[in-house]
């Protein structure tokens, strides 16, 4: 029964993510949330099994994505070249942090963040460019910063690269196949982490494989990717300032339960 509960997971959420246009982290974080305090997971793992579960995920929902950005050319190479190196280097180190910071206190922030992310879509809050192309010292330190809040969050970027991206003069479709790739070795070495540093909590029920849980890996990743297929096809049929409307109050529902529930633990409501 639980495998076809993430059967079912993996469908809604590639769904979801065809017809909104975004990556499944920002949808899957919250509802495995959801889903792993229904089942009493430990509380204070719930967050970071929620996270973990989802870099792994994604590192198989990505790779279509950057290949079938690479072949319409929207990946600037080069500047995902400067991006990268320091990209792993702030999701490993910002795993390492986050998985020494007890769950509870690590819902509000995603709550938060995701909240954050409901407004900038259903108000279309993107900046206005006012720069040229990053050079390769700023594009480092963007780098670091990005993969470093990706990990907190179990995302693959997409949520702060692009914004970046067209604040330096990107392109928008430029701007979205960059930060897919980007999204790649962010979800890699954020599963990576999370499965290493997940091993060695001593009260971690799922020892073997750290802070993945592999039931909802397996499925959500097998039929995710299906599921957002048509997903896309559905998305075509509607406008994109309606579905960006739509996913908002969708994400910011599923954010202030979070978050509200995050609160109502901490004692602060």
């Amino acid at each position: 029964m639980e495998w076809v509960q993430f059967f079912l997971i993996g469908g809604l959420v590639g769904l979801l993510a065809g017809v909104f246009g975004v990556g499944g982290g920002s949808i899957m974080v919250p509802v495995l949330m959801l889903i792993f305090d229904a089942k009493g997971f430990p509380q204070q793992a719930v967050a970071h099994m929620a996270i973990g579960t989802s870099f792994a995920v994604i590192v198989f929902t990505s790779m279509g994505s950057v290949w079938g950005h690479h072949r319409k050319a929207n990946i600037n190479w080069k500047l995902w070249r400067y991006l990268a190196v320091t990209l792993v280097f702030g999701v490993s180190l910002g795993s390492w942090l986050a998985t020494e910071i007890p769950s509870i206190y690590l819902e509000p922030f995603i709550g938060l963040f995701f909240v954050f992310v409901a407004l900038q879509m259903a108000f279309d809050l993107l900046p206005e460019s006012d720069s040229t192309e990053p050079s390769k010292f700023g594009a480092s330190v963007a780098g670091f910063g990005i993969g470093g809040a990706s990990a907190f969050l179990g995302i693959g970027g997409g949520a702060i690269t692009v914004p970046w991206l067209r604040y330096c003069a990107v392109p928008m479709h430029t701007a979205i196949g960059t930060s897919a790739a980007c999204g790649l070795p962010i979800a890699m070495f954020g599963a990576l982490s999370y499965w290493w540093f997940g091993r060695m909590v001593e009260s971690q029920h799922f020892a073997d494989t750290g802070f993945i849980y592999l039931p909802a890996f397996i499925g959500i990743a097998l039929t995710s990717v299906p599921a957002a297929t048509m997903g896309a096809k559905i998305g075509r049929q509607f406008s994109g300032r309606v579905l960006s409307r739509w996913f908002a109050a969708l994400l910011f529902f599923v954010a202030a339960y979070v978050l509200l529930k995050a609160l109502f633990q901490l004692g602060v409501i």
